[in-house]
């Protein structure tokens, strides 16, 4: 399963319309997603989420036997990279980190506007 930081596509989106004003392609599919390492068990990112960043208390495992769930779900974004100069800027491990901080902050009340501004402005300052 593709797992990125909700800033990454995001990005995405204002290069690809940035390319649409300065073009005359308006192909129809555009996938924003992370890089393939990108691409993780749910497992795999709640053991990380719980190990690394101490988040055991805000989840529940179900014991539910007949869940479906594909094998493998990934997202083709060579043709966005082609056109545009957008790459997935986090890593699996710094998306998890950034998301986990942001919903930690938020459970605890914190104030979670400043540290969302905060968060975009750091992103800024990675992509110049």
């Amino acid at each position: 399963r593709p797992w990125q930081h909700v800033l990454d596509p995001l990005y995405g989106y204002i290069n690809l319309i940035e390319h649409m004003s300065t073009s005359n392609d308006f192909s129809s599919e555009w996938n924003f997603g992370p890089e393939q390492e990108g691409c993780k068990s749910v497992k795999w990112v709640l053991d990380t989420l719980i190990k690394d960043m101490g988040i055991e208390e805000f989840y529940e495992i179900s014991q539910e036997q007949n869940l479906h769930e594909s094998n493998f779900l990934s997202l083709d974004i060579s043709k966005i990279k082609k056109f545009t100069d957008w790459k997935p800027l986090y890593d699996i491990n710094k998306a998890l980190k950034l998301t986990a901080e942001w919903y930690l902050s938020y459970y605890n009340k914190d104030n979670i506007i400043e540290l969302t501004n905060q968060q975009i402005k750091e992103y800024e300052n990675e992509i110049r």
